[in-house]
């Protein structure tokens, strides 16, 4: 029997209960009778039949990677899975090249949800961020990923800024130095946008101004440079 990951994930008491609404949420979708899947190239006989077998609630990391891989195209299996699917992002290690085909699919059927089922996917949003701003950046676990991924769902990103700049951890302003260069140098995309203009208000750049206090590495005082190049190179030209 499969299982879901366990709480040495360290998930926050706000995220769990955010996928338990997720699961209230998307509970009356039934699974489809035939899912329709690319049986026999992106996933083998033995994995459709698991899929077809499993509860969302017991779907492991594993199930959801081929599913990932697959890109099935059944939006009633992908809504009856959408939980399960959703818990597995903040503890994806892979940077989140996997968000795309969900995100992009929330975005496009999003009329398609009950005002539940909204209210569940963007509660959920809201907590994986918070949780990612109480750590410092690690692989896959960063504010920029979510932030991301928020927007490719078609979610207003700007709420969240105004949430970070209420954040007063290490980890908050940490999580913005890593943000900065990546977006200011690629500002093409609406998020990125909202996420410059912000950049440019009194708070985050005291967010900034605060990393440079007490004890750095020389790693980390290299990185705060490459930081205030990008910031002040976008405040030369907001463009």
């Amino acid at each position: 029997m499969p299982h879901p990951p366990g709480p040495s994930t360290g998930w926050s008491v706000d995220l769990s209960t955010a996928f338990e609404e997720l699961f209230d949420a998307f509970g009356h979708r039934p699974k489809p009778a035939n899912p329709k899947m690319c049986v026999g190239h992106c996933i083998n006989q033995a994995e459709y039949e698991a899929f077809c077998r499993t509860a969302p609630r017991d779907l492991d990391d594993q199930l959801i990677d081929r599913y990932w891989w697959n890109e099935s195209d059944d939006w009633d299996l992908t809504t009856h899975f959408m939980p399960a699917i959703l818990r597995a992002m903040p503890s994806d290690p892979l940077e989140g090249i996997r968000d795309f085909s969900i995100t992009s699919g929330l975005n496009i059927r999003w009329p398609d949800l009950t005002e539940r089922e909204r209210a569940a996917v963007e509660s959920f949003c809201r907590a994986w961020f918070a949780d990612v701003l109480g750590h410092r950046p690690t692989r896959g676990h960063t504010a920029s990923r979510v932030l991301e991924a928020t927007a490719a769902i078609g979610l207003d990103i700007s709420p969240y800024l105004t949430y970070w700049e209420t954040v007063g951890t290490p980890g908050a302003c940490w999580q913005l130095d890593d943000m900065v260069p990546s977006v200011v140098s690629n500002p093409d995309d609406s998020y990125a946008k909202t996420f410059c203009r912000w950049l440019l208000t009194p708070a985050p750049r005291a967010m900034i101004a605060e990393c440079g206090r007490g004890e750095l590495t020389d790693k980390e005082l290299e990185w705060l440079e490459v930081v205030a190049r990008a910031a002040n190179q976008h405040e030369e030209d907001p463009r």
